[in-house]
Formats: structure tokens, C-alpha cells, sequence
């Protein structure tokens, strides 16, 4: 295996830097930012005698994201901070908090003269690899901000960068740049921690988004994932799956039989019989695409299989809606639509998302 790459995020970046300003300054960070030594960002803050307070600590449990945004300027105008230093990395997915939160953040700091300074750090899943679809008016949300596809391969700062240039927000924004990484290389080769020990890879979190806007379990595992329900009759369910797979020329995934009990969901406790998926090389796996073959093997096999109740908070139907941002994706699997064919229909937007990022691109 390749040694780790000796990469080093902004956070650290910033922490060497003894003339960069902190007095009077507001944090926005994740509990997955850490240093490249594990420490969580304000541990290493302490550590490096720069105390830094949080502008809001309850940014993550906000259900929309006019509300987080409300929140968050409320904060900016009460607190009148000399600038907020942000740290939110997203797994390099659309639908994390920490992706909605940083989307809220510019939008309302935009127009009030606070700097903001991105601590940036590399796309855990890569650079390069787009997945759709993007998010259709009227279906933002929590879980899916407008203008970027639901693996967009941004880094935090560019993911920052984008939003101020495509809404044309009136903010000033300074990066710290990450070093050691160049756009192909996953999370595994920067050598950087992005989860902790025992908790589910940043690909199993992409896999898991499809197969959880459904109303059928399923279970993280560090490099794997388990889908299925109470009620699932393995074989069928394993051969429309593995049927679907070579419809849409997977490469590189592997799927079994599993027996597994969910920790969460609406089958917590339950025994569930289902499938479940792993890779060799996680890197070289179209997440999407297999989130979809598994809704799509759950429809064809079992008439109960549908996405899950309803989200009334959400301004949304269903919760593969809001995970989409648009219908199509649940449409189109109920229709019996192919996952292939989904995917041939986002993709004209992931083009033209491919041609607009260009301008925030800094690696």
C-alpha cells in the first residue's frame, strides 16, 4: 500500500502561522475538523493558546436552512465578531450539516463586513468524481443546498468559493490553503483524519444516501453497508440486485447476504435479513449509482419497498426528495426507470456544474 502523503490542512497551516489574527474572533467548526496529530479543532486551538468561541453551537440541529440562516446572522449582528474562522468539512457530500451550515454561514454574513477565513482542507472522496443530480427550485433544503450536485468534489474553501461567486454574495473571504494533495487522491492517501476509529468511511456515507431516503433499514459499517428489512426475502432481493448492478456496468462492488440488526431507524432493534455491499477499491465505486440499484432491487422485489414518511418541516414530500432535491429520482424508481437512466438524465447537469466550478477551483 502507498505510504500516506504528507498533506496538512489549513487548520494546520494556520496554527504555524504566528502573525494569523484570532483576538476578537468567532469559530464555526465541525467535530470532524482536526489537525493532521487528531486533535479536534478546539483542542489544537488551546493547545496553541488561541481560545477561540464558538458564534452558535446549535448550527447543526437546524432543520432548514432559512432557519440556520436567520440564526447565524442574528449571532453576526448581536456578537460583531472581527471575523468567524471556519472549519466544516462535509465529507464532500452535499447533504451533510456541514455543507448546509457553511452555505447558511455566507448567506448571512453576506452584507454585515465580517470576514470570514476558511481553514480549507481536501475533498475526502476526491477531486474529481461528480454525482447528481443538482437541487430543483422549491426543493432546497437541510440536507440540499442549491447549486452543487450531491458529491460534488469540492473542498471546503471552493465549495465557499463557488456559493460567493454563483449567488453574488458581498463578502470578504480569505483561504487557507491545504497542502500535499492533489485532486485524485481520497482521504486514505492524504494521511489526514477525517473519521474517527470504527465509524463508517466518507464512501459508505455516499453509498448510504439513497438506501436511507427509503422506508428499509440499513447499517454503517466502516467499509461496508447493510440494506434490507424485517420483511426481505434475501435471495430475490440479492439476485435483483446483483441483475441491476450489471445493468448499470458496475465494476468493483461486492454484495451478500447479511443478517444485521440497525442501531437506528424505524427497524432499531429489529433482526433484518437484506444485502450487503463492499468494495475492493471504494474509490473506483459510483456511490449514486449503487445507492439507486439497491432501491431499484428493493421496488422490483417487494411491493412494500417506498421512500419514507413524510418530512412536514422540510418543505418537501418525501425524505428521497429532499436528499435529491428534486422528485425524479423517487418518480423514476416507482415508474420502474432504470438506474441507469436516472443517471443519464442528471447528467447534462453535472456538465454544465463541471464547466461553472472551474472559476472557484484553487488545486
Amino acid at each position: 500500500m502507498q505510504a500516506p502523503s504528507p498533506a496538512r490542512s489549513g487548520l494546520d497551516h494556520w496554527l504555524e502561522d504566528p502573525s494569523a489574527p484570532w483576538q476578537g474572533w468567532r469559530t464555526m467548526c465541525s467535530p470532524r475538523a482536526r489537525s493532521h496529530t487528531g486533535a479536534p479543532l478546539s483542542s489544537a486551538l488551546l493547545q496553541a493558546e488561541r481560545g477561540i468561541p464558538s458564534l452558535w453551537d446549535q448550527w447543526h440541529v437546524c432543520e432548514s436552512m432559512e432557519s440556520l440562516q436567520r440564526q447565524l446572522h442574528e449571532a453576526i449582528c448581536q456578537l460583531q465578531p472581527s471575523g468567524v474562522l471556519v472549519d466544516l468539512p462535509d465529507l464532500g457530500l452535499r447533504s451533510t450539516p456541514e455543507s448546509t451550515g457553511l452555505t447558511a454561514l455566507l448567506r448571512a454574513a453576506s452584507g454585515t463586513g465580517v470576514p470570514l477565513t476558511i481553514l480549507d482542507r481536501p475533498n475526502p472522496l476526491d477531486g474529481l468524481s461528480l454525482e447528481g443530480p443538482l437541487v430543483h427550485p422549491g426543493f432546497e433544503s437541510g440536507q440540499a443546498a442549491m447549486g452543487i450536485p450531491l458529491r460534488h468534489g469540492l473542498t471546503i474553501a471552493e465549495h465557499a468559493r463557488h456559493r460567493v461567486r454563483e449567488e453574488r454574495l458581498s463578502i470578504a473571504l480569505k483561504v487557507v490553503k491545504c497542502t500535499g494533495w492533489s485532486r485524485d487522491m481520497d482521504h486514505i492517501e492524504t494521511g489526514l483524519p477525517v473519521v474517527d476509529d470504527g465509524q463508517p468511511n466518507p464512501w459508505i456515507h455516499a453509498l448510504s444516501i439513497v438506501p436511507g431516503g427509503t422506508d428499509w433499514a440499513t447499517a454503517l459499517h466502516r467499509d461496508a453497508l447493510d440494506f434490507g428489512g424485517p420483511w426481505a426475502e434475501l435471495e430475490a432481493l440479492l439476485e435483483f440486485v446483483q441483475k441491476g448492478a450489471a445493468d448499470a456496468e458496475m465494476q468493483g462492488t461486492h454484495f451478500e447476504q447479511v443478517h444485521f440488526t440497525p442501531s437506528v431507524g424505524a427497524y432499531a432493534g429489529e433482526s433484518c435479513f437484506g444485502v450487503r455491499v463492499s468494495a475492493e477499491t471504494p474509490r473506483s465505486v459510483h456511490t449514486l449509482k449503487v445507492g439507486l440499484v439497491l432501491a431499484e432491487a428493493a421496488i422490483r422485489v417487494h411491493a412494500r419497498a417506498q421512500c419514507a414518511a413524510p418530512f412536514p418541516s422540510s418543505g418537501t414530500a418525501h425524505a428521497l426528495d429532499r436528499l435529491l432535491g428534486s422528485p425524479e429520482g423517487r418518480v423514476g424508481l416507482a415508474a420502474r426507470v432504470r438506474s441507469r437512466e436516472l443517471l443519464d438524465a442528471w447528467e447534462p447537469d453535472l456538465t454544465r456544474f463541471a464547466d461553472d466550478r472551474r472559476a472557484s477551483l484553487l488545486y
